[in-house]
């Protein structure tokens, strides 16, 4: 009798759905959300960044009470496995990049 397999999702593709997922949820509430990803080396696993100001209005547990409600949702069981982890970023904590000073130009003195 012939096995069935079942075709599982690469991490990425399941990335994609949660941050579809998380993009809506957030929109629905009237915040605007960053989500990016990264492979985590030597593994199929997929860590993942959500930064928005709507953490600026919770606790950390909260926020990832938050989000894995929405992974919980929207992924099967096994697909959450491909997540490494969801790190959750309030930008307020992060300030705001400075521009780099510029270098006095050297002037030369002239020999006489």
């Amino acid at each position: 009798m012939p096995r069935i397999v079942k075709k599982t999702a690469n991490g990425l593709s399941i990335v994609r759905r949660l941050a579809s997922a998380i993009r809506s949820d957030f929109a629905s509430v009237g915040y605007d959300v960053s989500i990016t990803s990264e492979p985590v080396s030597g593994t199929k696993l997929r860590r993942v960044f959500v930064t928005s100001e709507l953490f600026s209005f919770m606790g950390l547990m909260e926020q990832q009470e938050y989000i894995w409600r929405i992974a919980s949702r929207v992924l099967d069981p096994s697909d959450v496995l491909f997540v490494s982890m969801i790190v959750t970023v309030d930008p307020r904590h992060f300030p705001k990049s400075k521009p780099k000073p510029k270098r006095a130009k050297k002037t030369v003195a002239s020999r006489r």
